[in-house]
């Protein structure tokens, strides 16, 4: 029956892909190399579909247990649907050629989640029948998510890691002026290895500037000063 399904499933396709090609190549009869691009179109979104529908299943490594693949195959199924009905009535053919095509679109998308079970137990088959390939695969999972963890830890620990903070006094506002002339007394300060002398008897500035570090560099490397 899976055999079966397969060359029916495929056929949906081909038929599909034929009969949106011969309804776009009517609407692009006019431009050169209209035909060959329109069943381009018709055979590129078939196989497009195909893909997409049993892509979750491709890679028996990395088994997929939810419905992923019938959700797709119910979304493109009803967006070809769609494409005939809009070709079809654009072409101005009858409508039971639109309904027909829907039938036969609606019978694909049947086989294409019948198909997708059928893949899904052969997998769980393999994947719990083989103890070997279940360890690998168990170990392979657990390392991947030990290595997340330790990530994400380095990640936050270097947050963590935040440069000195500028302390700020609700009670005493920041003279504009002192606290250009401090910087300017710290840069003096650092340069000629002295302790900076703070402007005026405010201590705001000194103490808004305290725990900042200055650095300079020389000939390409720097060096901090306290």
């Amino acid at each position: 029956m899976p055999g079966l399904a397969g060359v029916l499933l495929i056929a949906v396709y081909l038929v599909s892909a034929i009969a949106g090609g011969m309804f776009l190549s009517t609407l692009l009869a006019t431009i050169k190399g209209g035909t060959a691009l329109a069943f381009s179109i018709g055979a590129a979104i078939q196989f497009t579909r195909a893909t997409l529908v049993f892509f979750p299943q491709l890679n028996p490594s990395r088994p997929v247990f939810g419905y992923t693949g019938e959700a797709i195959a119910v979304i493109m199924g009803v967006v070809s649907i769609g494409e005939i009905l809009s070709l079809v009535d654009a072409s101005g053919l009858p409508y039971p050629v639109a309904v027909s095509l829907s039938i036969l679109m609606l019978a694909g998308i049947g086989i294409e989640i019948f198909l997708l079970r059928e893949i899904r137990f052969a997998t769980e088959v393999s994947l719990y029948g083989n103890r070997q390939w279940w360890d690998e695969l168990q170990q392979f999972y657990r390392a991947r998510e030990s290595f997340r963890q330790e990530l994400e830890t380095l990640r936050n620990q270097a947050a963590g890691i935040q440069s000195p903070a500028i302390p700020h006094n609700s009670h005493q506002p920041v003279n504009a002026d002192q606290l250009a002339a401090l910087v300017d007394a710290k840069v003096k300060a650092a340069l000629t290895g002295q302790q900076p002398q703070a402007p005026g008897k405010s201590q705001a500035p000194e103490q808004v500037l305290e725990g900042i570090p200055l650095d300079f560099s020389s000939n390409g490397h720097n060096k901090p000063h306290p």
